[in-house]
């Protein structure tokens, strides 16, 4: 039994988090006069939970009612004898990858950055604007976040989301005869293409309203984005361990102390070989459980290994992060120059 902390909490929590996989279940359970189980179930499988992560895996899994766990190979990338075994997380960017599952990538084409723009509840219009912005851009929660993710290479896309455009400029409308201006353009537009639909369709943007709202807008965005670069850079230039973490991905053995205790084991090996101090030789012989010197020095590995590896996982997202976030500002100062 173990008591319950916050402490414990959190290490089951991340256990969880970092080790279940979301399994398609067969739903048999008719047969034994049970209830229906649900046709997904996260759970934790001893070993599978092992794999480790790669985009281009095309490996599938499967559970049945029983609890037997099937894999089954890809038919893009299969997997040959004596091949690791990857499994794809999910498409996520690397503020996910890092909160969940403990690790960030390094140019990774799904890395995004979430940026909330709720409409006020307190806004008295409020209703009318969420129910646009659902009908424009199928944003169903006014404060859902809105990603900006690098566009492909070669592409015109743009890195600043529609949606979050359009929750910036109905934000900004402060006239009920502008709102129902463009709700009345909206039900038109659905008119014009479904004259049973029950649902406007989404049309993705609601354009620009007019110069003074778009400048406020991209001006309100500008500042909060700016901010975050600007502590981006902070953390990269002034925290130590970030600006000392590698950039590789194979991390850097360099620990004076993990240096020494390699050197004690190497002398240590050998029945004949005495060079451990004979004060460390006592303190083992007085308390057993006192770890032995290889395993301090496993522990030290560890431990440092650990550090970096965290570090480098940092280093990696604030950089990412970084790159979108000035690109986002290209491109509010490439609108803003369009307006004035």
């Amino acid at each position: 039994y173990r008591d319950f902390t916050l402490e414990a909490y959190k290490w089951a929590l991340m256990n969880v988090y970092s080790r279940s996989t979301d399994f398609e279940w067969t739903n048999d359970s008719q047969l034994q006069n049970e209830a229906p189980l649900p046709t997904h179930r996260r759970v934790i499988v001893p070993l599978f939970d092992m794999m480790n992560h790669d985009f281009n895996s095309d490996v599938d899994h499967h559970i049945d009612a029983n609890g037997n766990v099937s894999v089954f190979n890809g038919e893009s990338s299969p997997i040959l004898p004596g091949n690791e075994i990857y499994l794809n997380y999910g498409n996520f960017p690397n503020e996910k990858l890092l909160l969940v599952y403990g690790f960030a990538l390094p140019n990774n084409p799904f890395d995004a950055v979430q940026i909330y723009a709720p409409i006020p509840s307190t806004d008295p219009m409020y209703l009318l604007k969420a129910r646009l912005l659902h009908s424009m851009c199928g944003v169903s929660d006014p404060n859902s976040p809105h990603p900006l993710t690098l566009p492909n290479t070669g592409s015109n896309d743009k890195v600043l989301p529609p949606s979050l455009l359009s929750a910036l400029r109905l934000t900004g409308i402060q006239s009920y005869d502008q709102l129902l201006a463009i709700a009345s353009d909206v039900a038109m537009i659905a008119d014009a293409q479904d004259e049973n639909s029950e649902e406007v369709p989404s049309q993705g943007e609601i354009s620009m309203i007019d110069s003074e709202n778009e400048y406020s807008a991209l001006s309100a965005l500008g500042g909060a984005l700016r901010n975050m670069a600007r502590q981006l850079a902070l953390n990269l230039i002034s925290d130590d361990g970030l600006k000392s973490a590698s950039t590789v991905p194979d991390i850097t053995w360099g620990l004076p102390n993990i240096q020494h205790l390699a050197s004690i084991v190497e002398d240590s090996e050998g029945e004949n070989n005495h060079n451990i101090s004979n004060d460390m030789n006592e303190v083992e012989k007085r308390d057993p459980h006192l770890p032995t010197t290889k395993q301090a020095l496993a522990v030290e590995s560890a431990k440092y290994e650990s550090e970096n590896r965290t570090l480098y996982n940092a280093r990696i997202l604030c950089e990412s992060e970084y790159e979108i976030l000035q690109m986002a500002l290209n491109e509010i100062n490439d609108r803003l120059e369009k307006v004035t």
